[in-house]
């Protein structure tokens, strides 16, 4: 990140140079926008997720647990680049993700949920 300026108009922008999630760089003037935020009241306890990965550290097989549908999923290694895995239904709630020919390092992955939820989870594959 180069520069962060606010306008006078209350506008907050930020550029620099980014690297994107393939590990090309940009270079990319952003502006962040006003959104609605919810307070601490306005969240439902059904709303918790639950989102396990085991076991961490793994050789061949993760699990995946979630209550709630997972609708994508990206492998990233430590440096950017996406790798292909293979997936099989483990049951309603837990997916069990193929780590076999993974070379030792340390991965991302990233889930997308159905409520609309990205996040991050990182392991370490081992031999």
């Amino acid at each position: 990140m180069d520069v962060i300026r606010v306008s006078k108009f209350g506008g907050i922008y930020v550029g620099g140079h980014f690297y994107k999630w393939d590990g090309q760089p940009s270079l990319s003037v952003v502006r962040i926008v006003e959104d609605k935020t919810t307070s601490l009241d306005e969240i439902e306890e059904d709303q918790e997720i639950d989102l396990v990965l085991y076991p961490n550290p793994t050789n061949d097989q993760l699990y995946l647990k979630s209550n709630v549908e997972i609708v994508q999923l990206n492998l990233l290694d430590h440096t950017g680049r996406q790798h292909s895995f293979g997936i099989q239904g483990g049951g309603n709630d837990k997916l069990i993700l193929d780590t076999k020919h993974l070379l030792p390092n340390v991965y991302l992955l990233q889930i997308q949920l159905s409520n609309g939820d990205l996040t991050t989870k990182k392991f370490i594959k081992v031999e």
